[in-house]
């Protein structure tokens, strides 16, 4: 099995949020933001040279972070463009699920969720998995 199928598969077995693989060595972490990337930084600064990452949200700061100590290849359920363009540009592999704008999507829809309450949920429910389809097909 690859690296990043072995990635993919702990993140979503073992409901992470950050898992790192390199030579059979895993890196496991159910923080948010860059706090696991920066507590492997200080356990061990080689340990992303040359490794596979699977990452629920990658964003610009952890892309960077990602680039500066030498990951090879990412997989994310959800990035941001910046970081996308940011990762684009020094070559690295990324693979994701999904853009920023089906991320900002269900914020929005968790937010008009809260504002309408529980008696119209079909409805917002129904409303938000059209939007998800569109904006899923846009990103293609």
């Amino acid at each position: 099995m690859t690296d990043i199928i072995t990635a993919k598969n702990i993140l979503s077995q073992q409901n992470a949020t950050f898992v790192a693989v390199k030579n059979e060595e895993i890196y496991i972490s159910h923080k948010r933001g860059v706090t696991p990337i920066i507590e492997k930084i200080d356990e061990n600064s080689a340990f992303f040279s040359g490794a596979t990452v699977a990452d629920k949200v990658t964003g610009k700061a952890a892309a960077m972070l990602l680039v500066k100590y030498g990951v090879k290849e990412l997989h994310t359920g959800v990035i941001s463009r910046n970081a996308l363009s940011f990762l684009a540009d020094k070559n690295i592999t990324v693979t994701y699920d999904g853009s920023s704008n089906l991320f900002h999507l269900r914020i929005y829809f968790n937010y008009l969720f809260r504002i309408i309450g529980h008696k119209n949920r079909h409805f917002v429910l129904h409303l938000y998995k059209y939007i998800a389809n569109i904006f899923k097909f846009a990103d293609k």
